[in-house]
């Protein structure tokens, strides 16, 4: 059984490690062990904050010297932006709608991975219609630290004013970098994971937050100070000229459907009730479709897939998402993770969103959420809101409409970024910072988990001589875990066809 203590000691390993490493000049395999140390705390997310590993990031950069410059000498451009986008993904999460706000106002210089180039044509698009330039980093053959000197090179060439921080929970190629240039550079934080560990809390001045949950969290837990964090509601990116690429299913006419989708891993725990929920629905309504979208641990998907066979199915993501809503009746959010954009495509859809609460973390996704009754403590009031969902027109499309202007829009998006990087204030948002206790919420993250997929975060990549070096035997177990799970997933997906 995976307990918080059972994480604690292996971090407080690690950490032994990685000061051993730094006192004998081993940069890289110490940044390779923060980075390993960082991902097993964003998957068990015991606490939100390392100083240990933060620390140690600001020794390496010390000792790395990567900026010489003075504040005197180092004569930063106030219309240069270089923003860092460690994720490389071209139409999930927030990259474009910043993009497009950013680039309005300034020069901006992309940076982003080489072996990205070729799977972000729309981030390319909006950077040449603006006439900004794209810059890569190669990773290929490359080690942590020769990455973080590309990454450095640009920072010296360009000087920017500003520096936008976008990415992964376990970077160990940027947070140096911001490390090094604190005092010369102003550094943004874009907060995409405001439920969960992430590294750099320690080398930013500004932390973007896009509801008042993450702001929270980041004050009280991230030791982040009031004045450096901002609230910027975020809104998706609409492919409204796309078309319905049609059900996966033959739909009769007087059939309805209730859609979910994301990553699969949302779905599991919380005593089962996101899937008690499906059963409850799908054995009520005989006239409904339950479609879900999204890959991961199909274990008890597959339950409700067997028992409905045919009016349950799973397919992956879909490029058509907006579309794909229109032609559903009801989404119904993960639980007891709810995912945040697909809330906010869903009400731009019309799609009524409904979810089931868990603490606070489905909070503040939609404009006024709190008092357009879409979240339920109760689950016995959550059937109530989707029967009169499935059952009444009248009822259903008044909250269509309501939901439509609940996300907020491009223009009042661009307007806060602006002054944002005005050093102005939010007369629209300003952040809140009530206490709130996360401690169930994040109990959650190590139920999901066995020692066999803690073992699996050891195995990467480009660290399979320090894993095998310094943790052998997780490593192995580790090994033989993923070999094990991605067989099962094969195995499950050849049973589809």
């Amino acid at each position: 059984m995976v307990t918080t203590d059972y994480i604690q000691k292996i971090i407080d390993k690690n950490k032994k490690i990685i000061h051993k490493c730094i006192k004998y000049g081993k940069y890289e395999d110490a940044l390779l062990l923060i980075s390993i140390s960082a991902n097993i705390l964003y998957n068990t997310n015991i606490y939100y904050l390392d100083d240990d590993l933060e620390n140690s990031i600001k020794i390496i950069a010390d000792k790395l010297s990567l900026n010489t410059n003075s504040p005197i000498d180092f004569e930063s451009d106030e219309e240069c932006i270089l923003f860092y986008d460690g994720f490389g993904l071209n139409d999930r999460g927030l990259i474009q709608i910043y993009l497009n706000a950013l680039c309005k106002v300034k020069r901006v210089i992309y940076v982003a991975f080489y072996d990205r180039k070729n799977m972000i044509p729309d981030v390319q698009k909006i950077l040449n219609e603006y006439n900004c330039e794209c810059r890569y980093i190669c990773r290929r053959n490359k080690t942590v630290i020769e990455q973080i000197e590309q990454l450095n090179e640009y920072m010296k060439k360009y000087k920017p004013k500003r520096f936008f921080f976008y990415s992964v929970p376990d970077d160990v190629i940027a947070t140096p970098v911001m490390s090094a240039y604190e005092g010369l550079v102003l550094r943004y934080q874009i907060n995409l994971t405001d439920h969960a560990f992430w590294l750099g809390a320690g080398f930013i001045d500004n932390c973007i937050e896009f509801r008042n949950y993450g702001a929270k969290i980041s004050y009280e837990y991230r030791k982040i100070e009031k004045d450096k964090i901002r609230i910027v509601p975020f809104y998706p990116v609409l492919h409204r000229d796309k078309e319905f690429q049609g059900f996966p299913f033959e739909k009769r006419e007087d059939q309805k459907v209730m859609f979910s989708g994301g990553a699969l891993y949302k779905t599991l725990g919380g005593d089962n009730k996101y899937y008690i929920i499906i059963d409850h629905i799908l054995d009520k309504y005989s006239n409904l479709i339950f479609w879900y979208a999204g890959d991961g641990d199909r274990t008890e998907i597959d339950k409700i897939i067997n028992k409905y066979p045919e009016r349950a199915f799973l397919t992956s993501e879909r490029s058509d998402l907006l579309q794909v809503l229109e032609h559903s009746d009801v989404y119904l959010s993960t639980y007891p993770l709810c995912g945040g954009l697909m809330f906010q495509y869903a009400a731009i859809a019309g799609c009524v969103p409904v979810t089931l609460k868990s603490g606070n973390i489905s909070d503040d996704f939609l404009i006024n959420q709190e008092k357009i009754g879409v979240e339920f403590w109760d689950i016995k009031d959550l059937y109530s809101e989707i029967d009169k969902l499935l059952t009444d027109d009248i009822y259903s499309e008044s909250r269509s409409e309501l939901m439509k202007k609940s996300v907020t829009n491009t223009q009042v998006f661009e307007e806060e970024v602006s002054k944002l990087i005005e050093g102005k204030e939010s007369d629209l948002f300003p952040a809140k910072f009530d206490h709130i206790d996360t401690k169930k919420f994040r109990n959650w993250y190590i139920e999901r988990l066995s020692k066999s997929d803690i073992d699996a975060m050891f195995v990467r990549r480009n660290s399979v001589k320090l894993g095998i070096r310094f943790f052998p035997l997780s490593f192995l177990k580790g090994g033989v875990h993923i070999v094990k799970v991605n067989m099962l997933k094969l195995l499950s997906d050849m049973s589809t066809y």
